[in-house]
């Protein structure tokens, strides 16, 4: 990367050489990180572990670049089973904060890496930051049907199930004041709460194991109006 950090230009707290200082020009990000993952083996109806979890941790930063924040980040899920057959308990927690280049309170927060894992539903990352970003997430899944018909060799439905979910974060955000030295830190809580119905699909005479899924996504975020969205997940 080429970009001209030395010679940001900073106005009413924003940077306003963004393209002259080179950032068009994407960035060198280098991470690794560890994971560890373990879980009971499922049966036939289950779409989820009955016990289960992974923990992972990692670090990333611009080898190019000493001006940037290097990034660590820790996350971990928890699968539990729920009050009856089949039912899904999910637990997860991250957390990330930035460390290095451009700290708070100097208001250089474009330049942080960001890891964009376990945001509240319904936000963006354009919404949090990196610094001491904690959050965590609850859900819990069931079946509410099996349709077991479709639309001849088309279209199979073979489940219907639902979600009920809820996601927190809390970070550090930078508060400016009337004068550059009168900002300061403050803490900045968000959250979502909502649900998903799942349709479990096989198309064109798929196999069990090649299942497909479609979701719809409904929930209602601490900011805004109600976020819905359409997924489809195919079985690879």
């Amino acid at each position: 990367m080429v970009a001209k950090l030395d010679r940001i230009e900073w106005k009413n707290h924003n940077i306003t050489n963004l393209e002259y200082i080179g950032f068009y020009e994407g960035l060198h990000k280098l991470s690794f990180g560890a994971a560890f993952s373990d879980q009971v083996q499922r049966a036939h109806r289950d779409f989820a572990p009955r016990w289960g979890y992974t923990v992972s941790a990692n670090y990333s930063f611009n080898p190019s670049d000493r001006h940037f924040s290097n990034l660590v980040s820790t996350y971990a899920q928890v699968y539990l089973p729920g009050f009856a057959r089949h039912h899904s308990v999910k637990v997860a927690v991250n957390y990330q904060t930035s460390i290095g280049g451009y700290k708070f309170p100097s208001g250089y927060a474009p330049l942080s890496y960001l890891s964009t894992r376990l945001i509240p539903r319904g936000f963006s990352s354009g919404d949090i930051l990196s610094n001491n970003y904690l959050a965590a997430s609850l859900d819990y899944q069931l079946p509410v049907w099996y349709p077991e018909g479709g639309i001849g060799a088309v279209l199979y439905f073979k489940r219907i199930r639902l979600n009920i979910g809820g996601d927190y974060a809390r970070f550090r955000d930078y508060l400016p004041g009337p004068h550059a030295s009168d900002g300061r830190m403050v803490p900045r809580r968000i959250w979502s709460v909502g649900g998903d119905i799942v349709f479990d699909v096989n198309v064109f005479r798929q196999p069990a194991s090649a299942t497909s899924t479609v979701k719809l996504s409904f929930y209602r975020p601490s900011s805004g109006g109600l976020w819905f969205t359409a997924a489809m997940g195919l079985p690879f």
